[in-house]
């Protein structure tokens, strides 16, 4: 080719196509373009129109409008995404003679998209927390009934979760002894990998509020003499994949010991391909 700056490692061929696949955990918007110079000397531009996918962070197939009409390389090309945040879409663009996975030839730029940040041929970002941050989301969790802990948080398919935060406010009952709280991170096979432990222990008829944040401990402000209070807690920064769950643990939880519903978790999390 004459002029062209090309990669042997782009090479496309007639009746070749451009197919991406997409996983979200969002209804992203994508779109993008792919110019090929072809090798008697002629340009063209293969066009992924604008679709949207899913939020189940399956996979999710676009393709370019048309094929290559000739042999040549792929000298440039950019996908957009309006995701809001990087880590909920990552994408993985192709030269492919098909859709099977088979008939791939070669990646020609995988990495998460998102609004201003596009993705462009030649960058080959790993997904997960190697390659840069995730996005962060909060969610409640659901009141249990007195003398329960909240219910276990599984991490879902397609996604790795790091625990950024947490708010939980325990009211105790009057029944005496010492409630101790833990947040333990268990495999898929409920085995405990990890967590935090709450550096006091909260006693009868009070009300106090667990904070959670960072991976190293913090100060606590709990005291027997107040009728409420707070405790604060590190969290560890163990990536938690898909299957591993969440889980508080109260140890000595009495019958009319109550998780309010203002308690909420905050995640780092990056979708996977899967």
């Amino acid at each position: 080719m004459i002029g062209q700056h090309a990669s042997p490692a782009y090479r496309i061929y007639n009746g070749d196509t451009i197919l991406v696949t997409l996983w979200s955990n969002v209804a992203a918007a994508v779109d993008g373009f792919f110019r090929v110079a072809y090798d008697d000397g002629s340009t063209d531009t293969l066009r992924i129109d604008r679709v949207t996918t899913t939020s189940a962070r399956a996979a999710f197939l676009a393709r370019a409008a048309h094929v290559a009409k000739h042999d040549g390389y792929v000298t440039e090309g950019v996908l957009f995404a309006d995701s809001a945040q990087r880590g909920q879409t990552y994408a993985i663009a192709y030269v492919s003679q098909g859709e099977g996975p088979g008939d791939v030839r070669m990646a020609l730029c995988k990495g998460y998209v998102y609004a201003s940040t596009p993705l462009a041929v030649g960058q080959q970002v790993e997904p997960g927390p190697a390659g840069g941050p995730g996005a962060i989301s909060s969610f409640n969790l659901a009141q249990p009934v007195a003398g329960f802990d909240v219910a276990v948080q599984a991490v879902p398919t397609g996604a790795i979760w790091k625990l950024r935060g947490v708010f939980m406010q325990l009211v105790s009952g009057v029944t005496a002894g010492n409630r101790e709280v833990a947040v333990q991170y268990m495999d898929a096979s409920g085995t405990v990998r990890g967590g935090a432990v709450a550096p006091e222990i909260q006693g009868p008829s009070l009300t106090v509020d667990y904070y959670g944040i960072g991976s190293g401990a913090t100060p606590s402000g709990v005291s027997a003499s107040l009728a409420t209070g707070t405790v604060g807690m590190g969290l560890g920064d163990l990536a938690l994949l898909a299957g591993f769950s969440i889980q508080v643990k109260t140890y000595n939880l009495q019958g009319l010991d109550q998780w309010t519903g203002t308690s909420r978790f905050a995640v780092e999390e990056w979708v996977m391909p899967n």
